[in-house]
């Protein structure tokens, strides 16, 4: 007997029959590639959700449900992309290339990227699961017309169950609305609104707030119509312990959200819970889609944005796939997408919807990080790039968000909101750009505690609550942002603790600024008492491990200064009492 035939033949001239049955391989194969797409799809989708859950699984890229549905369409699509070349081969291999194995070589693909996805497993491992699920498959489907009739009676409820995943995503983001309109009524009267921006990775010394000389003038004319803080220092030099201490007033030790355990501790309340408690509405606006996440920032906002649909597909596995092969040639789909006019518009949806409750908003602008690696991020044939340029990227665009932030202002102001609105705006840390340009190394940030990474800008802008002109030299941290713009917006909570950042501290006030730093090999610890930081770093194990610096500026990078042996003792001591656990090391 003949072999049996699943394709269709033609029955007209030769050229007709080639192509009619080449157009029937292409349906079987492609068949086989929505099956698979779709169920390898759902199950990747799944994991990363699971993944949610564990802060240091997939640490920098989560994933928000949408995730359910798009690593379903991109795995899904890119069978579909591949199932013309395999339908070709098929053609050519008559008898040698059927539907199981197109079928075996999907789920292979499929079961890499399942298994890839939460980035658990070794490489051999989820390589070696891939292969045990394609042999299932192979002997499974080892007669071809299994595989066919299993296409053609369930493609319909494969599909439908990616319309379930979208439908359930969406339901989620509805309840999400409902929950913020069911927010109470605010409890205090002609209660202002409060708006935190943060502009992610920008120094001080990149932006005086003095004057038009300055990069970002119109943020300096605002900024004098309030206080501005010329000494203010983060709590860290990266992301998400830096704006976790915004938020909730505590150092990384007591927050919890910092290197390598990531979460934020349930027994510390944040400004949005507190603020939220007393009727606002809040809401955060992230371009920051590694760090400023609602898996890690998320408590107290009744809306948090950050991820859009390519932040999402990018992080699937096929989205992953697609990202190495592009980088070469320059292209980074794997670098934050979302840009500062997005970014401001859904916070002015945001408070266009709030008309009823005073707000709390929180926006984080990533523009200015972005623009200065993707300067120095070549691709493979691309010639080098030099320092200046990075630098004159970052600077151009410390410009534009200077601009995009009076955009904010003026639509508040538009709106008749602005003149009951406290605004603060500062920064999570600063950059290193490097010796070229008379930085310390290591560049970067989440690197050191110099004060390139962690000296940061900070204004606090609020008509008839803070002083127009007010400026404060001496140094203050950002531990105590929280606390004091709930004194100025309700009078104080006590759930939220912090210094007046322009009442002068009692004369027996503890006036040590305490830095961190737990970042990937990274680790240091400072203190900064006076025009003097004291800076350890962990990660040497030498006697040149601790530093001393003069933080007099004249020009240039502050030098280290000599220290005697019983004051170097003293700054350990105070180590100690703010970090125990590391401070014990440092009186060793």
């Amino acid at each position: 007997m003949g072999k049996k035939c699943y394709y269709a033949r033609g029955t007209g001239n030769f050229w007709t029959n080639r192509v009619t049955t080449l157009a029937s391989r292409f349906r079987i194969i492609a068949q086989s590639a929505i099956w698979t797409g779709v169920f390898w799809g759902i199950l990747e989708g799944l994991s990363l959700l699971i993944a949610r859950e564990f802060p240091a699984i997939r640490a920098a890229h989560k994933n928000p449900p949408s995730a359910l549905w798009m690593a379903a369409c991109v795995q899904t699509l890119l069978f579909l992309l591949a199932s013309g070349p395999l339908a070709i081969v098929s053609h050519w291999f008559r008898g040698r290339f059927e539907p199981k194995h197109a079928l075996t070589l999907f789920t292979m693909i499929g079961a890499m990227l399942f298994f890839s996805g939460p980035e658990v497993l070794d490489r051999l491992a989820y390589v070696m699961l891939a292969l045990g699920a394609g042999t299932c498959v192979w002997r499974a489907f080892a007669r071809t017309d299994r595989a066919t009739m299993l296409f053609k009676r369930t493609w319909i409820p494969v599909l439908a169950l990616v319309l379930l995943a979208g439908g359930t995503t969406s339901a989620g983001w509805l309840v999400r609305l409902w929950r913020e309109a069911s927010t109470p009524a605010a409890s205090t009267a002609n209660a202002p609104d409060v708006i935190v921006i943060v502009m992610d990775t920008i120094r001080r010394d990149r932006m005086d707030l003095n004057g038009d000389a300055s990069l970002t003038p119109m943020l300096a004319r605002r900024a004098a119509q309030g206080a501005i803080f010329a000494n203010a220092w983060a709590t860290s030099s990266w992301s998400l312990p830096s704006q976790a201490t915004i938020l909730t007033g505590r150092i990384p030790q007591q927050h919890g959200a910092d290197w390598p355990h990531f979460r934020l501790s349930a027994s510390v309340p944040t400004l949005a819970e507190v603020l939220r408690s007393r009727g606002y509405a809040t809401g955060a606006f992230s371009s920051n889609d590694a760090w400023i996440t609602p898996e890690y920032l998320g408590r107290g906002f009744n809306r948090f944005e950050t991820y859009r649909l390519r932040d999402v597909w990018r992080r699937t596995g096929g989205g992953r796939i697609i990202g190495r092969l592009l980088r070469p040639f320059g292209w980074r789909p794997d670098r934050p997408s979302k840009p500062m006019q997005t970014t401001t518009e859904e916070f002015l949806r945001f408070a266009e919807d709030q008309t009823e409750r005073p707000i709390f908003a929180y926006l984080c602008y990533m523009d200015v990080n972005r623009a200065y690696y993707d300067r120095m991020d070549r691709g493979k044939w691309d010639p080098p790039r030099t320092i200046e340029s990075g630098v004159s990227a970052y600077e151009s665009a410390l410009t534009q968000l200077d601009t995009e932030i009076e955009r904010v202002l003026l639509a508040l102001e538009k709106r008749g909101r602005l003149a009951n609105t406290i605004v603060a705006v500062t920064s999570d840390h600063g950059e290193s750009f490097g010796e070229g340009v008379g930085d310390r190394l290591p560049g970067g940030h989440g690197s050191s505690l110099y004060t390139e990474q962690v000296r940061v800008p900070l204004a606090v802008i609020a008509p008839g609550r803070v002083p127009a002109g007010t400026k404060v030299a001496r140094p203050v941290t950002l531990t105590d942002l929280a606390g004091y713009l709930t004194f100025l917006a309700v009078g104080g909570d006590p759930r939220l603790t912090g210094h007046d950042l322009l009442a002068t501290p009692a004369p027996d006030a503890a006036s040590e600024l305490f830095l961190t730093l737990d970042y990937s090999k990274y680790s240091a610890r400072s203190i900064v008492a006076g025009n003097l930081q004291y800076i350890w770093d962990r990660t040497k194990k030498t006697d040149k491990s601790e530093e001393v610096i003069d933080l007099v500026e004249d020009a240039g990078v502050p030098g280290g200064v000599a220290i005697e042996p019983r004051d170097l003792a003293a700054f350990r001591a105070l180590v100690h009492r703010t970090d125990p656990a590391a401070g014990a090391d440092a009186l060793r």
